[in-house]
C-alpha cells in the first residue's frame, strides 16, 4: 500500500517526525499568536516535503557538502546553546544534572539537590555520571552534542555516508533539536546515544547467544540512565532472547537487574533517602504514569518484539511508533482523568517526551528504500 508514493511503513515514520516537530511549532510559536504559529507550521510541512521527497536522494550524493552544512548548523546550534542564560530557562534538566554533580563533588548526598526551578533530578546513576567530563568544561548540555557524533558515527559505520548524511539533514531540520539544544535538555541525548549503540550492535554482529554477559552489563548500565530506554532494548533483543536455552534466558535478565541494582549500590549505602524519599528519580519517573498503562505497554512491546525479526527499517520504526504511543497513551489517560483535552501545551505535559522516538524514526527515514536485510545481527 502506497501513502503519497510512500509505503506504509516510511509513511508512518515520516508522520511521525513531522507530527512530533509540528507539536514544538505550535506550542512555541503560539506563544507568538495563533496565526504564526499555523504559517510556521505549513511553512514546515512544504519546506520538509520538499526536501524530504524531492531533494534529499539529490543532496546526498553530495554527501561532503550535507556533512559540512550539518557541522555548520550544529556550530550554529552550540552558539545559539552559549548565547542563553540557562538560568533564565524554564527547563530544569540540565540543572538536575549540574546539582547533582556539584553535590557529589562536594561530598552532600547528591539526590538531595534541587535544580534552579526548585525540583528535583530524575536521571539515575549511570546518567549522570556520564556527564561528568561535560560538568568539568562548565555545560552539561554538550552532551547532546557528543551524542549526536556518536549517533551520525554509528550510521557511518553501518549504512555509509550518504544514509549519516540524510540522517544529518532531518536532525538539523528538526525543531525539537533545536529546542533540546537551546535549553540543555539531556533528554534526546540519552536516545541518541541508545540508537548509537544499537547500531554499533548491528554493525559489529554483536549477538545476544555469543555475547550475553556484554550485553548483559551494558544493558544494565542503559537502563541506569532512564527507565525508558527498556523499550528499545526490549524489542531490539526480545526476538533472540526467545531463542536461547532456558539456562541462559535466566541469566540474562537477573545479570541485568543485578549490573543495575549494583549502580544504585553507593547512594543507598549512603543514605536511605534514595528510596525513603517523596522525590526520589523512581517516583519522579514514573509519577506520571498508571498501572493500566504499564501493564498495556508490556503487553505492546511483546508484540513489538515477536514482530521485529530483522535489525532494520521495521525495528526502527516500530520502537519509534512504541515510544510515541507510550507518551501518548499517558498524555491521554491523565487528560481523560482531568475531563480536559485542550492542556496539551500546558505545564501538566511534557511534549519533549516524544523526542524520544526522534533518532529511531530519522534512521528508519534515512535507510535505503530497498536496504538489504540480513538474518538479525541480534543473535
Amino acid at each position: 500500500m502506497k501513502i503519497w508514493g510512500m509505503s506504509m511503513p516510511t509513511a508512518m515514520a515520516v508522520g511521525i517526525y513531522m507530527g512530533v516537530n509540528v507539536l514544538f511549532l505550535l506550542k512555541y510559536g503560539g506563544r507568538v499568536g495563533t496565526g504564526c504559529a499555523l504559517a510556521l507550521c505549513v511553512g514546515y510541512v512544504v519546506v520538509l516535503h520538499v526536501v524530504y521527497h524531492k531533494w534529499v536522494e539529490r543532496i546526498c550524493r553530495l554527501p561532503r557538502w550535507v556533512v559540512t552544512g550539518c557541522v555548520a548548523a550544529l556550530v550554529g546550534l552550540l552558539a545559539v546553546q552559549l548565547a542563553i542564560n540557562p538560568y533564565q530557562v524554564q527547563v530544569d534538566r540540565w540543572s538536575a544534572i549540574h546539582n547533582f554533580l556539584s553535590y557529589l563533588l562536594q561530598g552532600q548526598y547528591p539526590y538531595a539537590a534541587q535544580t534552579h526551578l526548585g525540583g528535583y533530578g530524575s536521571p539515575f546513576p549511570v546518567w549522570q555520571l556520564f556527564h561528568l567530563p561535560f560538568y568539568a568544561v562548565g555545560n552539561v548540555g554538550l552532551s547532546l552534542f557528543v551524542c549526536l557524533v556518536a549517533y551520525l558515527h554509528s550510521l557511518y559505520k553501518w549504512q555509509g555516508r550518504r544514509v549519516m548524511a540524510s540522517a544529518g539533514l532531518l536532525l538539523v531540520l528538526s525543531p525539537a533539536l533545536w529546542y533540546e539544544g537551546a535549553v540543555r535538555s539531556d533528554l534526546m541525548a540519552n536516545f541518541l546515544l541508545v540508537a548509537a549503540l544499537i547500531q554499533y550492535l548491528i554493525y559489529y554482529k554483536v549477538i545476544l547467544d555469543r555475547h550475553l554477559v556484554a550485553i548483559a552489563v551494558g544493558c544494565g548500565l542503559l537502563l541506569s540512565t532512564r527507565l525508558s530506554v527498556a523499550v528499545p532494548l526490549f524489542i531490539y533483543f526480545f526476538g533472540s532472547y526467545r531463542q536461547l536455552k532456558w539456562s541462559k534466558k535466566l541469566c540474562f535478565p537477573l545479570l541485568v537487574m543485578v549490573v543495575f541494582g549494583l549502580t544504585f549500590l553507593p547512594f543507598l549505602l549512603w543514605s536511605d533517602q534514595l528510596l525513603s524519599f517523596e522525590y526520589n528519580p523512581f517516583v519522579l519517573q514514573t509519577r506520571q504514569g498508571h498501572i493500566m498503562d504499564a501493564l498495556l505497554l508490556m503487553v505492546t512491546l511483546i508484540v513489538a518484539g515477536g514482530i521485529v525479526k530483522h535489525a532494520d527499517r521495521r525495528y526502527f520504526i516500530t520502537t519509534g511508533l512504541v515510544l510515541v504511543g507510550a507518551v501518548a497513551l499517558v498524555f491521554g489517560h491523565n487528560m481523560l482523568l482531568r475531563d480536559d483535552f485542550t492542556t496539551i501545551f500546558s505545564s501538566l505535559y511534557d511534549i519533549t517526551y516524544f523526542d524520544m522516538s526522534l533518532p529511531f524514526i530519522i534512521t528508519a527515514m534515512s535507510l535505503p528504500g530497498t536496504m538489504t536485510s540480513t538474518p538479525t545481527n541480534r543473535g
